[in-house]
């Protein structure tokens, strides 16, 4: 019903006397509301340490096959996000994100820390996404201070 906003309207769980679920504590949340907690809250961290997300040029990519995907680089670093809405797993073609990894391929799954290649037996899984810490390249290194400043140009 257009007008009913009685679901976004409920209070917050936790804070109010007599709460049976408390979320600013965690006390009495299911499994599922726990670990959706845990996993915003890794996130968010993930987040806030990554000043590439923050101040990066960013791009968005046509979706394929029913990933979306974008990505975030500036200073060095990289961030490829891909997000997949289907119900099976979707390989990734790389070549389509060439311009953000310029060769590298290798990085860092943002949620899991697992190491990962960027190549063919990777894929992003179903109903799932990929938070990619790609491999930094070196903003100090001398012989890529002016490629660097180019590609931050090309993704402002």
């Amino acid at each position: 019903h257009p007008g009913d906003h009685g679901i976004i309207r409920t209070d917050f769980p936790g804070g109010w006397e007599g709460d049976p679920v408390n979320a600013l504590t965690g006390e009495n949340l299911s499994a599922e509301q726990a670990d959706m907690q845990d996993f915003f809250r890794q996130l968010l961290n993930w987040r806030k340490n990554r000043p590439v997300v923050h101040t990066g040029g960013m791009k968005h990519w046509t979706p394929e096959q029913g990933v979306y995907s974008i990505g975030r680089i500036g200073n060095g670093e990289a961030v490829l996000l891909l997000m997949n809405k289907s119900e099976e797993a979707r390989a990734v073609d790389w070549s389509r994100y060439e311009e953000l990894l310029r060769g590298r391929r290798k990085g860092t799954h943002a949620l899991s820390g697992e190491t990962l290649t960027l190549d063919e037996s990777l894929s992003v899984p179903a109903r799932g996404l990929l938070l990619i810490d790609v491999e930094p390249r070196d903003p100090n290194a001398l012989e890529l201070q002016e490629e660097l400043q180019q590609e931050d140009a090309e993704w402002e």
